[in-house]
């Protein structure tokens, strides 16, 4: 019988009885009060928690599966649940145990002369970035903006992209370690064979490629994987670019195509929108927008103004020997010629003394504008080299009372959602897209928070914040609302999302379609019992 058969119900008592003895009682947790912080979530609906069970090794996992199946309990599998923006760690459905990886937080090796690492999902963005400083390696690890808290793991297995030359992340694995429902381990790849030493350098093994079954899926629990660093390399600049007419944000689209696709222009490259920017100065200003939900043209343009802020600005890293990088910094001015932008080519002396003049400016309470400024772009760099920030949690806090001291959304109570389109890597397709963007956030009464990343020569995806007041139920409601009609709209006219929100995969996923009764047929062979994340990217 399966979790999901009514002939037999979950027993989440039982359940928890197995979980105490595998893991100990002081890592099961189906108080009412561990419930309720586990819930805190950014998104604007919630799911039921049952309780939440902490695991410390693979063979935990594996025996908590077990007994989920034996229970039909089902698990809701998160690496350290600071998935915000797409639910945290609230499961696809009700009644779900959430599957707590955070204990296993492993570094279990760092080859710095092939450049990977093997981690567990508890490993963070901050954690790994400080074991390379701590043993001086020569590696820079691929980030995200959601700040060093957040999981490695978890965020590949979104397919997450970051800043780097690695930043389309899940490319950049070798080697899963998975248990599957029955609660046996697979191995991926070489990964999989004793006797190899490639498991982490070669992804492919032999036979069928197995590592994207466990990707935006509920086909197992992901409990090691091989990631891939970037070595040091002889200099780094970054190009920041402010584009000053939003009008010409199609033909700069178009004219980076190129510098993408031959390399010019390593990195993934994200283009930010004033109100992006502005969300990471400061919070929604209140008094001065009058009572109104959004900001108007006329006080948009004025912070802009008052806060040195253009339509659009660019971020891209260049990296090899200096003479590599004035080349492709030269390149780049060649390609933007002729239209209305500034271009900054900064390396790190550059920036290490523009933030001790701006710092001393700051002290003396003048040239503040200009500190925030340095501060902005020294976080906007900081990712290109692999260095976590909490800097761009704070477009999080755009409808919160208060900016963040520590930035963790979700505990903080704030309102978000991200929903990220994907667009041809053509101009005429990201006019076309922002036209049917920004036009359903004003209807339902949200400023919109915009970024392009130019995730290779190919293909863009909008992220497109959706900031809102949580506290505000009728607010919150109007968020939900712009969330639906944005994802309709937007794949409606072809531009699907990379990824979900959790409350949003029922929805947006089709059972009738080929693709997902596929997906079925997959999950009743790996997780026969039904317990890994029901309706978790599933029909």
């Amino acid at each position: 019988m399966s979790a999901t058969d009514p002939k037999q119900p979950p027993d989440p008592a039982a359940f928890a009885e197995h979980a105490a003895r595998i893991c100990g009682a002081a890592h099961v947790d189906f108080s009412s009060t561990g419930i309720a912080a586990a819930s805190r979530t950014t998104a604007p609906w919630r799911s039921l928690i049952a309780g939440i069970v902490r695991p410390s090794s693979t063979d935990e996992v594996a025996s908590l599966v077990k007994a989920a199946a034996a229970t039909a309990t089902p698990l809701y599998p998160v690496s350290t649940g600071k998935n915000w923006g797409y639910g945290d760690r609230l499961p696809a459905g009700d009644n779900q145990v959430v599957l707590d990886l955070g204990r296993m937080n492993r570094i279990i090796e760092v080859d710095e002369a092939l450049a990977y690492a093997i981690v567990e999902p508890g490993v963070t963005q901050g954690q790994l970035f400080e074991h390379l400083q701590a043993r001086q390696l020569a590696l820079w690890l691929d980030c995200t903006g959601a700040g060093p808290d957040a999981g490695v793991i978890g965020n590949i297995l979104e397919r997450g992209f970051g800043h780097t030359p690695l930043g389309d992340r899940f490319r950049a694995i070798s080697g899963i370690e998975a248990v599957l429902g029955d609660g046996s381990i697979l191995r991926t790849g070489f990964a999989g064979a004793e006797s190899s030493a490639v498991g982490a350098t070669y992804p492919h093994g032999l036979g069928p490629v197995l590592d994207g079954l466990f990707s935006q899926s509920n086909l197992g629990v992901v409990t090691r994987m091989g990631v891939w660093l970037m070595p040091k390399p002889p200099a780094f600049a970054a190009a920041i670019v402010f584009i000053d007419d939003k009008a010409v944000i199609g033909p700069v689209v178009d004219r980076l195509r190129p510098l993408r696709l031959d390399g010019t222009l390593p990195s993934v490259v994200h283009i930010a929108n004033d109100l992006r920017l502005l969300s990471g100065r400061m919070g929604f200003p209140q008094q001065r927008a009058g009572g109104e939900r959004c900001l108007t043209a006329e006080l948009r343009a004025a912070l802009n103004r008052e806060l040195g802020i253009s339509p659009w600005a660019m971020s891209a890293g260049l990296y090899g020997s200096r003479r590599q990088i004035r080349a492709s910094a030269a390149r780049l001015k060649t390609a933007l010629k002729g239209l209305p932008v500034r271009i900054r080519v900064i390396g790190g002396d550059t920036l290490r003394q523009a933030e001790r003049a701006a710092r001393f400016l700051n002290r003396l309470k003048i040239g503040r504008g200009l500190y925030r400024q340095i501060e902005d772009a020294a976080a906007a760099i900081g990712l290109l080299q692999g260095k976590p920030t909490r800097h761009f949690l704070k477009g999080a806090y755009w409808r919160h009372p208060t900016m963040p001291t520590g930035a963790d959304p979700a505990l903080d109570g704030c309102g978000l959602l991200w929903l990220a389109p994907v667009s041809p890597h053509r101009g005429q397709d990201i006019d076309r897209l922002l036209a049917l963007v920004e036009p359903l956030y004003a209807r339902h009464g949200f400023d919109a928070l915009l970024t392009l990343s130019l995730l290779n020569g190919r293909a863009i995806a909008l992220v497109s914040t959706l900031a809102f007041n949580a506290e505000d139920q009728g607010e919150a409601q109007a968020a939900a609302a712009c969330y639906e009609a944005l994802l309709r709209a937007t794949t409606a006219a072809g531009y699907p999302p990379y990824r979900l929100a959790s409350g949003a995969m029922a929805a947006a996923i089709d059972p009738k379609e080929p693709y997902w009764q596929a997906v079925a047929r997959l999950k009743a062979a790996l997780d026969p019992a039904g317990v890994i994340a029901p309706g978790r990217y599933a029909p």
